[in-house]
């Protein structure tokens, strides 16, 4: 491997090093600004993708605001390939009780209250991060030896 090449996989790296760490902290704020309260699961929403092999399902959840407005939010959690901006995750609620935080000026954007939402993005890029740079420094550390 040239030096260029090892050069552009550690900023590579580096990249997605930062944009995890500042998709984190986003994630993060938003999260601690927002309401918790519970939820009922009313169905999975079936959801078509580009092919027919790329299709998934999607829960859909309703839930009362401290002011008694009643939202309904299809979450952005769900089974299946990825579908626009859906992630492609395993979701399956047990109980149809489920723990749903919201934006208390916005209770639209609303989401399930979940590890995968708030932490799969970053630690998807943090895996990357890491997979690049030990791949930059893997090389080195055969050749000083």
């Amino acid at each position: 491997m040239s030096k260029k090449s090892s050069k552009g996989i550690l900023i590579l790296g580096m990249i997605f090093l930062v944009f995890s760490i500042i998709f984190f902290v986003n994630n993060y704020i938003k999260y601690n600004n927002m309401v918790s309260t519970t939820g009922q699961l009313l169905y999975y929403e079936p959801v078509k993708g580009v092919d027919a092999n790329s299709n998934g399902s999607f829960p859909v959840v309703k839930f009362k605001t401290r002011d008694g407005q009643e939202i309904t939010f299809m979450s952005n959690v769900g089974e299946g390939p990825q579908i626009g901006n859906r992630m492609w995750m395993y979701f399956k609620a047990k109980n149809p009780a489920v723990k749903v935080r919201y934006n208390p000026n916005n209770p639209k954007d609303a989401e399930i209250d979940s590890f995968l939402d708030l932490y799969f993005g970053p630690i998807l890029l943090l895996f990357f991060s890491v997979v690049f740079i030990l791949y930059y420094f893997a090389p080195n550390y055969k050749s000083r030896k």
